[in-house]
């Protein structure tokens, strides 16, 4: 899911913005209704891993059944998948057969082409019809969700994550080895900055004690085995990771700031050079592995879960969370808790005093109507959005059907579905129950409910709430302002350029590595900057209209 938040926050977001707002209507209803042999309106729904709704488990048949039975249709599935969803969306709407309901993210490079050819459906026309979704729509900040969609509510947002009613969250965490802290702690390590060791959970803990602790976790044998073996922070390829280490900068890389009355790229400022240079010196001095311009994500878990590093950051989400949780068991002694081997840091203080850490919208992307649709079919997608946010909708979405699936025993919700293989009760969503209800659900909301009897449900909440429930969540100024698809391809070569240039300078240097690294900082400024000339200009012009 770590891609999920790049998408999200990107600057990429090319949508045509100023001219769409009575768009979307000029070739509404001249798609006919089909319906199955029994008279059931067929719904057919494009969108990402629906393979557990194209191929149904019996218990997600049943489900499915109250659904189709109640509203008289029956969904058929278009699926694709991460790496390909894109290009397959693309060639069904190209091709001219639009999916009736289908996902897309919000900086899809032809949304605005969409709107243009009117094939996106207005929902603001019908909201005060349907008051469960109006108040879906609510949870935002009305200017602007319409401003990311081209003006109004061509599309529904749709809702990642109930632990928290804020608008602005993140589903990461600093995984930290707790047991490692406390060895340190327990032998008197003391950095070589003279500085004391400090908690990485104390409310003081700031940028110089989070260097402090990696080079504790690289040098100070916090496994205890006698042996040089271990480092500080697990990275991987994707500069999108280093996010957490520029947030000590008070930086975001693909964000923007102002400088007097322009927006310029946080790229190429000067504090996000500082940030890169901090992490080149965690490279040199071995906090951060070897080998991270050509580590996987996986590999960067596996360092982890193995042992060899004391920090990574990663999905907080169940059940990848809870996945880690399970991988550390090997490390829990006999007597003690997982929450005395892995837990989550807590923000931590940056170089100006303050706490700062990258958010995005508790949204990844949205569910867009097909506008050529019958009125009969959009106010029937509507009816079954509504009707999904409802107590009734969520409770069969999350939990199954009574005395199926589970049981009210004194006001409370118990599982009939058995135990799993870690020992512990299934939950709807595992894949040999009904995991395909989760995928349908994703119509108005990815979140999931997490059962209070999983294990380390204590240590799982608390990876979640470490930056979830923070107030020091931020989301770029900018990250509702757009250009038009015409500055794709740019955008994409400045993504290009900032990783490669990133990964150069944090880097194995011969020679005089401070002069290396600045010349090719200094280059890196000229280059993005003559590149992304008309593109900074065209991201100001928007922000002028939109603040107009």
């Amino acid at each position: 899911m770590k891609k999920f938040f790049v998408a999200v926050l990107s600057v990429i977001m090319l949508f045509g913005m100023t001219a769409c707002g009575g768009m979307g209507h000029g070739t509404q209803g001249t798609k006919p209704d089909n319906y199955t042999d029994d008279g059931r309106l067929i719904i057919q729904m494009f969108g990402i891993d629906l393979d557990s709704l194209q191929s149904q488990t019996e218990d997600t048949k049943k489900i499915m059944a109250v659904i189709e039975d109640k509203f008289n249709v029956k969904f058929t599935f278009l699926s694709g998948t991460t790496s390909s969803w894109e290009n397959l969306l693309g060639q069904y709407i190209g091709g001219g057969d639009v999916p009736d309901v289908f996902f897309h993210t919000k900086q899809e490079p032809a949304y605005s082409t969409w709107l243009k050819d009117g094939y996106l459906f207005n929902d603001s026309d019908y909201l005060d019809d349907y008051p469960n979704l109006k108040k879906a729509f609510e949870r935002y900040d009305e200017a602007s969700i319409k401003l990311s969609l081209g003006g109004d509510y061509y599309s529904y947002p749709i809702v990642m994550d109930s632990t928290t009613d804020k608008e602005v969250i993140n589903e990461h965490a600093l995984f930290y080895r707790r047991d490692w802290y406390e060895a340190l702690r327990a032998k008197n390590w003391t950095p070589s900055s003279g500085r004391a060791l400090v908690d990485p959970e104390d409310e003081n803990f700031n940028y110089l004690n989070f260097y402090d602790l990696c080079e504790g976790f690289t040098l100070g044998d916090p496994d205890g085995n006698g042996k040089n073996d271990t480092y500080g922070y697990a990275l991987n390829k994707d500069v999108y990771w280093m996010y957490p280490l520029f947030s000590l900068f008070g930086v975001n890389y693909n964000g923007w700031y102002k400088d007097g009355d322009k927006w310029k790229p946080e790229a190429i400022s000067d504090k996000t050079k500082e940030a890169v240079m901090f992490v080149a010196d965690m490279f040199d001095k071995g906090f951060i592995n070897s080998d991270y311009a050509s580590t996987s994500q996986q590999a960067m878990k596996n360092d982890f879960c193995n042992a060899l590093a004391g920090m990574m950051t990663y999905n907080a989400t169940y059940p990848m969370g809870k996945g880690v949780l399970d991988l550390m068991e090997k490390y829990v002694p006999e007597g003690k808790k997982m929450s005395d081997v892995v837990r989550a840091m807590p923000v931590v203080t940056g170089k100006d005093g303050s706490k700062y850490m990258v958010g995005y919208s508790n949204f990844y992307g949205y569910n867009a109507i097909n506008n050529d649709l019958s009125e009969n079919k959009k106010r029937t997608i509507l009816s079954i959005m509504d009707w999904m946010l409802t107590e009734e909708g969520m409770t069969l979405l999350n939990y199954g059907i009574e005395n199926t699936h589970y049981k009210v025993v004194n006001g409370e919700k118990e599982s009939l579905l058995g135990i799993g293989s870690d020992g512990f009760p299934k939950t709807l969503y595992d894949d040999t129950v009904a995991a395909g209800i989760y995928r349908i659900k994703g119509l108005v909301s990815w979140s999931t409910l997490i059962p209070d009897h999983i294990n380390h449900y204590e240590e799982q909440m608390q990876l979640l709430q470490s930056w979830g429930a923070s107030p020091y969540l931020v989301q770029d100024e900018l990250s509702y302002i757009s250009v038009s698809a015409d500055y794709a391809l740019t955008i994409s070569t400045l993504t290009d350029t900032v990783e490669l240039t990133y990964q150069n300078i944090v880097n194995k240097i011969n020679g005089d590595a401070a002069a290396e690294r600045e010349k090719l900082w200094n280059n890196f400024v000229r280059t993005y900057t003559m590149k992304g000339d008309a593109y900074i200009t065209a991201m100001n012009d928007q922000a002028k209209a939109v603040n107009k």
